[in-house]
């Protein structure tokens, strides 16, 4: 048997914060997560009408290519999907994309293609349990002869184990 002690505080997500406009991309690699969290948001100086939108993909393979299908060249738009974001002045200023990839992974590419308007990309990685550091205790073994005496202690506290006699 084994205990899992999980740490008291989640180490901090690393965020790091891109400008973006139409047709930029970025393209960042995510190690050890099942997932990633990206926020969407129009710049503080719009003034008036402002749109941002575009969409996320995600791949195992460098070259951006889905598991299974290697292929020749990068083909960024041929990975998983993983979201899309559209705002605007007069919806909503700001949004938040997690992509999921289904499981924890050792390695994920991450491609971000802004489609139209402009704003700012803030992405990193978020921590999960199951990456978190933990340390894993295992109690000491009862040795057998113990166990036994233990187990018969409780039974006679319970007032099994050993029989009553009878008064005449």
């Amino acid at each position: 048997m084994s205990i899992l002690l999980l740490p008291a505080a989640l180490p901090a997500q690393a965020l790091t914060v891109a400008s973006m406009t139409r047709n930029d991309e970025i393209r960042y690699t995510v190690n050890d997560a099942a997932s990633t969290t990206l926020t969407f948001e129009l710049p503080d100086s719009t003034g008036g009408y402002a749109n941002f939108g575009g969409y996320v993909k995600w791949s195992t393979l460098e070259n951006g290519r889905k598991d299974g299908r290697d292929g020749l060249g990068i083909c960024l738009e041929c990975g998983y999907r993983g979201g899309g974001w559209s705002l605007g002045s007069y919806m909503s200023e700001a949004q938040t994309v997690t992509v999921n990839f289904g499981e924890l992974r050792d390695t994920v590419h991450v491609w971000v293609r802004a489609t139209h308007g402009q704003g700012t990309a803030s992405y990193g990685s978020l921590p999960t349990l199951l990456a978190a550091p933990a340390v894993v205790a295992t109690p000491a073994a009862v040795p057998v002869p113990a166990a036994g005496a233990l187990l018969l202690g409780a039974l006679a506290l319970l007032g099994f184990g050993l029989p009553r006699r009878r008064s005449a």
